[in-house]
């Protein structure tokens, strides 16, 4: 059985140094990879995408929807760079991060399973 190829698409935030570690280390079936996932640089860089995402998000929303101004005005707040944001809204996207992170480990992990 031939392993499967690690798809190299780059995070910005993160760095081609990164994705091609990780690309190497996955080709070469290293468990060493799912190490690698757990990287705050990673995190932050994933946390910063579902913050880009969800400003654009509540921002369509605020112009297509009735929302209540208390709402908007809490939304307008956090419009704001990632990394202008206090540590405890960054762990609100944080936690979305996270939660992409598990899929792709748990994907690894079984593909790492097909290539022993």
């Amino acid at each position: 059985m031939t392993k499967p190829k690690f798809n190299t698409t780059v995070c910005f935030h993160c760095g081609v140094d990164k994705a091609v570690e990780i690309a190497k280390a996955f080709e070469q079936g290293k468990l060493a990879v799912l190490e690698m996932l757990d990287d705050s640089a990673l995190l932050e860089g994933l946390s910063n995408i579902e913050h880009e995402q969800w400003m654009k998000w509540s921002k369509t929303i605020s112009l297509q929807e009735s929302i209540g101004q208390e709402r908007i005005g809490r939304w307008k707040k956090l419009w704001i760079p990632y990394l202008e944001l206090t540590e405890q809204d960054k762990d609100h996207d944080r936690k979305w991060a996270k939660l992409v992170l598990m899929v792709i480990i748990e994907r690894l992990k079984s593909q790492l399973k097909e290539v022993d």
